[in-house]
């Protein structure tokens, strides 16, 4: 909305001797709806995969999207603006870090992003933000979008409301909860 914002998110660092520049590989977690399972808090499998990457030889980056992990308020669900901002801004800070003397791991300037449902939609829309304003010192390589929700208007809209029974109507209100917070005027009519 314009305003600062408390936001949270994990960079996990590769453990080396000397000065070595390696990719970054931000990974944009799927659905999410407790603060103790964001990546920061190092508790879930999100986290897992941070490390996971780390040891492969990336500098890996979780953002936790606003409103999970130590940010205040509603998480603003499959709100592809504020997911890109918290991705962007958690890349930022990783650079930041990065900088600091005792820190061995360099940014090489490659950048990677990778998501998985929600972090699929939440790549996708990174992405899109990196194409229109690049952070000086990554160039984006690749992005893997997988299993997100693309077409909430259509697809999306279509499955929920053709189907005799929908087994995951939890989505639904997350989703009208989160636009709620972000558009305020949802339920006005």
């Amino acid at each position: 909305k314009g305003q600062p914002a408390i936001a949270s998110g994990v960079v996990f660092l590769p453990a080396v001797n000397e000065t070595t520049a390696m990719p970054v590989m931000a990974y944009l977690h799927g659905t999410l709806s407790r603060d103790m399972d964001a990546p920061s808090y190092l508790t879930g499998i999100e986290s897992i995969i941070g490390w996971i990457m780390a040891m492969d030889g990336y500098i890996s980056v979780l953002p936790d999207y606003l409103g999970l992990g130590d940010g205040p308020g509603m998480h603003p669900y499959q709100h592809a603006a504020s997911e890109a901002s918290a991705s962007v801004d958690m890349l930022k800070a990783a650079l930041q870090l990065s900088m600091a003397p005792e820190c061995k791991a360099k940014p090489d300037g490659r950048l990677y992003l990778c998501g998985y449902s929600q972090g699929g939609h939440a790549a996708l829309a990174t992405q899109d933000e990196l194409q229109r304003y690049p952070i000086p010192g990554l160039t984006l390589k690749k992005t893997v979008a997988g299993s997100g929700a693309y077409s909430l208007s259509k697809v999306q809209k279509d499955f929920v409301f053709d189907q005799e029974y929908y087994a995951s109507p939890s989505f639904l209100p997350y989703l009208l909860m989160g636009y709620q917070e972000v558009y305020g005027n949802l339920y006005s009519s």
